[in-house]
């Protein structure tokens, strides 16, 4: 008995929708019993929230948490308002038409969880249709239905698409002897920004001008996730599977050049249009040396747009509904449970 609802949507080609794309689709709801409502709102809503746990050392300190929220999209349509007429929603079933548009440059849907030491890190950012039947009644509880939907955002490049130098080098520390030991790396990355499922190419050469011998050098692909605000100075720190590559030893006096390509995964995409954290990707060359001496690292910075089969315009208002999914919730807010953000 009571108020039953289905949101039915317009899938575009890929399951996913873009940032300025357009959401249409449809609302069947019905009663089986003469209702008494205030209010009956439609919305389109877009929140972020991220969560910072820094875990103390003593059981006798209590940890210490960061909890922020962002809204990025809030468009409402109010489709019965008590203020304007009868409130009395009659026995029946209802069909509502909906059309929403997307804002331009908002972050993507995203659903991270990151530990690194003591500290954690949940980024969440979800989109949803949601239908709100507020009842007049003081002791009756509002009901909402909640449709979810997955939202892609491309970047506007920061990083040139040519050809970039990079270098470090590495100064050995030799007893006994004047002559500088020093190693030296440098890079050549043919293009800073690339598409997920593309290929990033780049070049580098050792030059061991040192005592030791070069155990090895390794390169792979790696996610940082960090938060945006500024008293916060923690970067958590991914490498991406399936992207490392490791070469052998080079010898005192002997250099080596290589030509090296990673192929980026398809579900690979930075997220820098919001201001609660960002994501960001690097090509990670490390050069492995000898005891005592530490390994040193080169990190070539590169930006991943959204994949080329995922760039496409939603598929036109007229094609028919596929699918009615359908989620009831009694007495809960529209917004994220905190206690599903520690993520443990």
């Amino acid at each position: 008995m009571g108020i039953h609802c289905r949101i039915n949507l317009k899938p575009p080609p890929n399951g996913v929708f873009l940032s300025g794309s357009v959401i249409t689709g449809e609302i069947k709801y019905a009663v089986d019993e003469v209702t008494s409502l205030k209010q009956i709102t439609l919305s389109l809503k877009g929140i972020g929230t991220l969560r910072m746990k820094k875990r103390s050392a003593s059981r006798h300190e209590k940890s210490k948490v960061i909890y922020r929220t962002e809204e990025y999209v809030n468009i409402k349509q109010v489709l019965l308002n008590k203020d304007n007429g009868d409130g009395n929603l009659e026995i029946g079933s209802y069909t509502t038409p909906f059309k929403f548009e997307i804002p331009e440059r908002i972050p993507p849907s995203a659903d991270i969880f990151r530990k690194q030491g003591n500290h954690t890190l949940r980024y969440k950012v979800e989109y949803f249709i949601s239908m709100k039947f507020e009842k007049t009644a003081f002791f009756s509880f509002t009901k909402r239905f909640r449709k979810d939907i997955k939202v892609l955002s491309d970047i506007i490049p920061t990083l040139p698409r040519d050809a970039m130098i990079f270098g470090e080098r590495k100064n050995l520390f030799q007893p006994f002897s004047s002559t500088d030991s020093i190693v030296n790396l440098k890079s050549t990355i043919l293009s800073s920004v690339v598409r997920a499922g593309d290929t990033i190419q780049f070049e580098y050469e050792i030059a061991n001008n040192s005592h030791v011998t070069v155990k090895s050098v390794e390169t792979k692909l790696i996610e940082l996730v960090k938060s945006k605000k500024r008293r916060s100075h923690i970067t958590f720190t991914k490498s991406i599977d399936g992207t490392d590559s490791k070469s052998g030893s080079i010898e005192n006096g002997k250099s080596q050049q290589m030509i090296t390509d990673i192929r980026v995964p398809e579900d690979a995409y930075t997220i820098n249009a919001c201001n609660l954290a960002e994501r960001s990707y690097a090509v990670l060359i490390t050069v492995g040396l000898p005891m005592p001496h530490m390994n040193f690292e080169l990190t070539i910075p590169v930006e991943i747009m959204l994949k080329s089969d995922n760039v496409v315009e939603i598929a036109g208002e007229d094609a028919p509904p596929s699918y009615w999914d359908v989620m009831c919730e009694d007495k809960k807010e529209l917004e994220m449970n905190k206690n599903d953000l520690d993520g443990e």
